[in-house]
């Protein structure tokens, strides 16, 4: 059932055409990777408040600074995909297929969830390149953090959680960051289409 929520999530990301459905896709990604990750936490002390903080601020927050720049701007909601519906099928077919075969690699054959984890991996970084929104860039990077936190859980479950926590203040003052210049940048360019952005250069 994970594996499918990790493959749903990811093929969401190039497949949607609003910035709402790509980010309840990562909401998905998040909340499972999350999931997965409070197995390994002592149930008392700072573990589980590292992991709680890191909730608050990847499912919560984060997701909530995107929706409120959605809410003043209608344009970006629209992920403006530059290619048509059926050549981003493809695309994620592609990726699917290409994730499928790193799952005999030597250093992932006995890893599980290598194969959902590489596709949401690709998965996040082809949004950004198949959609022109710059909202797309902002929802990608969260979806990239979305599969590393997922790989790390999955991968490497010793892991410190406080590493987690400090990668939930990152992914926060990122997402801060981005919505912000989003926002300056739609005062200028109200489409937020990055091809308008091309002026910018000196």
């Amino acid at each position: 059932m994970i594996e499918v929520l990790v493959a749903f999530a990811g093929a969401t990301f190039i497949v949607a055409s609003r910035t709402s459905q790509a980010l309840a896709a990562y909401v998905v990604l998040g909340a499972t990777a999350v999931a997965l990750s409070a197995r390994n936490v002592p149930h008392a002390g700072v573990g589980l408040l590292s992991l709680a903080i890191a909730v608050v601020l990847k499912l919560v927050v984060a997701p909530l600074a995107v929706v409120f720049l959605m809410r003043r701007h209608e344009t970006a909601n629209d992920l403006r995909s530059g290619l048509g519906l059926t050549a981003r099928i493809v695309v994620a077919i592609g990726l699917a297929a290409l994730a499928a075969s790193t799952a005999s690699m030597p250093a992932l054959s006995g890893l599980p969830m290598s194969r959902e984890i590489v596709f949401a991996v690709l998965c996040g970084a082809a949004m950004i390149v198949v959609h022109r929104n710059l909202m797309a860039g902002v929802i990608g990077l969260l979806a990239l953090d979305g599969a590393v936190t997922l790989a790390g859980a999955e991968f490497s479950p010793s892991i410190p959680h406080l590493l987690d926590l400090f990668a939930a203040f990152d992914v926060l003052v990122v997402t801060v960051i981005a919505v912000a210049i989003v926002r300056e940048l739609h005062r200028h360019y109200p489409n937020l289409d990055v091809r308008s952005l091309r002026k910018l250069r000196g």
